[in-house]
């Protein structure tokens, strides 16, 4: 018996390998500097809004209107994105794209039309940060 040439749909499975390839330790420089464009991308833009935040060096943003000191920072031991308070640091979920170079949602936007064929795409990074900045300065209801 010859086995059949049948070919498998590779979409899906190659988002699911890319997310774990992005995770690798190999690409922590690669997260890191994705990391520092998206959150300078990011000050730029809550200052268009007047967030209260301030951009600490390349690596940080400050927030301001929150209980105790917290700023949003790229970790470069990991390259990862944090949320750091007098309390630790929590991670941001975000996915390291390693194809592309930059981070996404993990969450599939359901602002997006999805193109035929493709796979449903995700949400902004820009987006993430931005609900996490709001909800910890509580100018977000929810």
């Amino acid at each position: 018996m010859t086995p059949s040439k049948k070919t498998y749909p590779e979409y899906t499975v190659r988002r699911v390998l890319n997310d774990a390839s992005g995770k690798h330790a190999s690409h922590t420089n690669g997260r890191f500097e994705a990391a520092c464009v998206l959150l300078n991308q990011f000050a730029a833009l809550a200052k268009e809004y007047r967030l209260p935040v301030k951009v600490e060096d390349r690596e940080a943003l400050r927030l301001f209107g929150t209980r105790e000191e917290t700023l949003i920072l790229v970790r470069p031991k990991d390259g990862n994105i944090y949320v750091a308070t007098g309390k630790g640091d929590t991670p941001i979920k975000l996915n390291y794209n390693p194809q592309e170079h930059c981070f996404e949602g993990v969450d599939v936007d359901p602002n997006v039309a999805p193109e035929p064929g493709k796979l449903l795409p995700r949400v902004s990074p820009l987006v993430v940060l931005a609900q996490e900045v709001l909800r910890l300065t509580k100018h977000y209801d929810d």
